[in-house]
């Protein structure tokens, strides 16, 4: 309770610590030479202001009680923080700072009933002619998979990122007729 801001780097000399009981603090964040405490067994770090546990201290293999309460740990599930197990919360830590990439593919499904125009909705998003034949105009059958790239509008690009200006979509073209919609459900997860 010694409502202390922030925790020195040299806590990580204490090769031999067994106990480290920081509760009831002002800590915004850990240092991460705490995973240098190889014989940590006992660590509290509960009723701080952490919003993130350094992944580092997922290494701290003599841990067997780690108390993470009453922060407002934002990437941790907060039953995690309220319930927590040790493996639990080791597992959180491990995943709650791993990098992120950004996914520009998605799948776009169209679905509806025979002959309302589907396929000619996703040939027109294709960029391709509208045909006025009948001939051209057959039933799907089963699903039509085709690729359709298309720019993001700049309102929506965050920053100049290049690689942040394209989008690509799976487009799914399902049959409309009554017998295929049994199979659907296979394709809708």
């Amino acid at each position: 309770h010694n409502r202390l801001p922030q925790l020195s780097p040299d806590v990580g000399s204490l090769k031999m610590l067994q106990r480290f009981n920081v509760s009831h603090n002002k800590l915004t964040t850990l240092v991460e030479t705490l995973a240098l405490l190889y014989e940590l067994e006992y660590l509290d770090v509960s009723f701080n202001e952490l919003e993130i546990i350094p992944r580092q201290l997922a290494t701290l293999s003599k841990l067997k009680y780690f108390s993470v309460e009453g922060n407002s740990l934002s990437k941790m599930p907060t039953d995690l923080i309220q319930q927590p197990s040790l493996q639990a919360v080791m597992n959180s830590i491990k995943l709650q700072n791993c990098g992120t990439l950004l996914c520009q593919k998605t799948r776009l499904m169209v679905i509806g009933d025979e002959r309302v125009g589907k396929t000619s909705l996703v040939n027109c998003l294709l960029g391709k002619k509208h045909s006025k034949k009948r001939a051209e105009n057959l039933a799907t059958d089963g699903i039509d998979i085709s690729v359709w790239v298309d720019t993001i509008p700049p309102s929506i690009v965050e920053n100049d990122n290049p690689e942040l200006k394209e989008i690509t979509f799976k487009v799914w073209d399902f049959a409309g007729q009554d017998v295929y919609y049994i199979t659907h459900q296979f394709f809708l997860s």
